[in-house]
């Protein structure tokens, strides 16, 4: 029977497997965020630009007015972009972690002979809290959701 401190594969061979699953995450989390970022930026220039020639024609005449306008529109434009890239973000991470990472990780929990919590353990000992492998790993309940 395997100890559970004998393992298979040796300490660097396991932060190089946590770490590039990590990257995994990060990396598609960050790609659909800038996607999410810049198509709600370049979707919002129409409607800015409307509102501005409104502004303009329902008596906006001074710079001030229509520069406060402008301002105001570029706010919502940015903070609105911002949320749609965060949810793009959070979606990412979610569906690569479902679909690829976690089927990788408990194979190797298999093949290894480890249980949920040991692996979480072990990771925690390799990698911070704040990484998204982490996060993900506390949030879903990974460490309880089969048995240990």
């Amino acid at each position: 029977m395997t100890d559970i401190t004998d393992l298979s594969m040796t300490e660097p061979d396991f932060y190089t497997f946590v770490k590039r699953l990590n990257e995994r995450l990060a990396d598609s989390g960050r790609d659909h965020a800038e996607l999410a970022f810049g198509l709600g930026c370049s979707i919002s220039i129409i409607p800015v630009i409307l509102v501005l020639i409104i502004a303009i024609i329902g008596g906006a005449r001074s710079v001030i007015s229509i520069g406060m306008t402008l301002l105001g529109e570029m706010l919502l434009v940015t903070v609105g972009a911002a949320y749609f890239s965060y949810r793009a973000r959070q979606r990412a991470i979610e569906r690569v972690f479902r679909d690829e990472v976690e089927p990788e990780i408990r194979q190797y929990m298999m093949t290894r002979h480890l249980s949920q919590q040991d692996f979480i353990n072990k990771t925690l000992e390799h990698l911070s809290e704040s990484t998204v492998l982490v996060q993900r790993l506390l949030e879903t309940g990974f460490a309880v959701s089969e048995g240990s």
